[in-house]
């Protein structure tokens, strides 16, 4: 997997996922994701899971108007269309909390990767940067 940066879609796995966004016209495939995640219940979770989940998570934030730093003209694009029709939904809230917990575990794949870099806690924050975004 390419990881060129530590934002939630500075990552290979994470683009491909928003190529597949570009064709869902609904929240279905954000909460797909997360459930993806989640139904890893308390075992090991693969970094593809908790990749795909941090993009999800970003995407719905944005949604909710909470954009971040990070300009990525596709997910943008994808937002501004769902526009009008985006409900905020307390249990995909609920769920982007959780996956998150999970994602910063010790059973999480992806953590133990960016434990072991000089980027850690740089990584650490940005997924809690996250989490206040997507419950705000």
């Amino acid at each position: 997997m390419g990881v060129w940066n530590i934002g939630p879609f500075d990552n290979d796995l994470a683009l491909d996922w928003v190529q597949d966004l570009q064709e869902s016209n609904d929240l279905y495939y954000i909460e797909d994701t997360l459930n993806n995640l989640l139904d890893e219940g308390d075992g090991f979770i693969p970094m593809p899971f908790a990749c795909e989940a941090l993009a999800a998570i970003d995407v719905l934030a944005r949604l909710q108007g909470h954009p971040g730093d990070e300009a990525l003209d596709d997910v943008d694009a994808w937002v501004d269309g769902m526009g009008k029709k985006f409900k905020r939904r307390a249990d995909l809230i609920e769920k982007s909390l959780k996956a998150l917990d999970g994602i910063v575990s010790e059973r999480s794949e992806l953590a133990n990767e960016w434990a072991q870099t000089d980027d850690h806690v740089a990584w650490r924050g940005m997924v809690e940067q996250l989490r206040a975004r997507v419950s705000a």
